[in-house]
């Protein structure tokens, strides 16, 4: 894993306009690239609809003291929800890769 960073974030070039512009090619190609467009819309499209759907929700009927309670309850939830959903994006484009 440390060498896949390293790899990642590695730059090269004499100066540091050089350096910056190899670390965001690496960047790009080795990150970016690999995260299916579709998928990141569709991901940031149901994280916002219901982060604020949860926050009206949470404003209207929640008591104030139960406030922080549920948003970190609800939040520990949609973090793990999201985790799943990037395991199992992560384990086709590794299939994919393979093949």
């Amino acid at each position: 894993m440390l060498e896949n960073y390293k790899a990642t974030f590695s730059s090269q070039g004499d100066n540091i306009k050089e350096k910056v512009k190899s670390l965001y090619s690496n960047f790009k190609e080795k990150y970016i690239q690999n995260i299916p467009g579709r998928e990141f819309r569709d991901t940031t499209i149901a994280t916002l609809t219901f982060w604020n759907a949860f926050q009206t929700a949470n404003y209207a009927y929640i008591q104030d003291e139960m406030r922080t309670p549920a948003i970190l309850a609800t939040s520990l939830v949609w973090l793990s929800i999201l985790s799943l959903w990037s395991l199992r994006g992560s384990r086709r484009l590794t299939q994919n890769s393979d093949s």
